[in-house]
């Protein structure tokens, strides 16, 4: 039998921090607790950052990303559970390994992007150092079943955030992921393509290419607006792209990366005012 999270651990917020959260645009509100039945392959670990270690404890983070359909539909009652929290949008679960048991501990998100100054950024508030998620872990819960869900409701498509985690003993670790990512799997499944976004003003992706050869050469055609390119490339030269036009305010591009079998795969790259509606209607489905 599960137990509800508020019995294995505990979430503490500010009541005003609490309403302040659920009324911005920025996601900062999170869970913990227990998830039973999921697989550890489907996870994948995060770089950590080491800023001060006093216990000279091993901390290290796994994500597992879902999207909604995927979290509502898990066969873990937990992970359903938190799939509550802001129905409609995918969801990061991340699994703590090794962090301090029963101090409490706060999670700090930095975004980068947000300190670029466009109308973009600013329609978007700004995390202070004051809005910090508090939880505390039970000595007595099991290490693999420690997480805490992030929702992507509230980050740009593609934006890269870093998570500082801290406590009044001076642990303090880093680590960076992207909330609300632009990943397209082939229909086969054999070729993954994600895009990051490096910037807001103007917009610019850079792409990462997951089963393809370093010398595969790829057709690449970019819609945006009123406007056509076509290019190819060598997947081990890297790509980047700024889909943005001139003297309209936003839309979405539609990039076709087409491979010498004939296999294409569209990713579709918001930019502009669009970047305001994505963040707050993305549900990734």
């Amino acid at each position: 039998m599960i137990k509800k999270f508020i019995y294995s651990c505990q979430l503490k917020m500010k009541k005003n921090l609490y309403h302040h959260a659920l009324s911005l645009t920025c996601a900062c509100l999170a869970f913990t607790g227990i998830a039973t039945g999921v697989e550890p392959e489907q996870r994948v670990s995060l770089q950590v950052k080491e800023k001060c270690n006093p216990l000279n404890l091993k901390p290290s983070i796994e994500l597992l990303y879902l999207s909604a359909k995927e979290a509502k539909s898990h066969p873990d009652q937990f992970v359903r559970e938190c799939a509550l929290n802001e129905p409609g949008f995918s969801k990061n679960y991340l699994f703590l390994n090794d962090f301090p048991n029963d101090t409490l501990l706060s999670i700090l998100i930095k975004r980068p992007l947000l300190e670029q100054k466009s109308k973009i950024t600013s329609c978007i508030p700004k995390p202070s150092s004051k809005e910090k998620i508090q939880f505390m872990f039970n000595d007595n819960l099991p290490k693999e079943h420690k997480f805490i869900c992030l929702p992507s409701k509230g980050f740009l498509l593609g934006e890269r955030v870093t998570l500082i985690f801290t406590d009044d003993n001076g642990f303090e670790i880093e680590a960076s992921i992207i909330p609300n990512p632009i990943k397209v799997t082939s229909q086969n499944e054999t070729v993954t393509i994600e895009a990051e976004l490096l910037g807001t003003y103007p917009a610019n992706y850079i792409f990462s290419f997951k089963g393809f050869q370093a010398d595969e050469v790829i057709d690449v055609t970019a819609i945006s607006g009123n406007e056509k390119i076509k290019c190819k490339f060598c997947i081990g030269m890297g790509f980047m792209l700024m889909p943005g036009v001139i003297g309209e305010k936003g839309g979405v591009a539609k990039s076709s990366f087409k491979r010498k079998s004939g296999e294409e795969i569209q990713v579709d790259l918001p930019w502009g005012m669009e970047f305001l509606r994505t963040i707050q209607f993305s549900s990734h489905l």
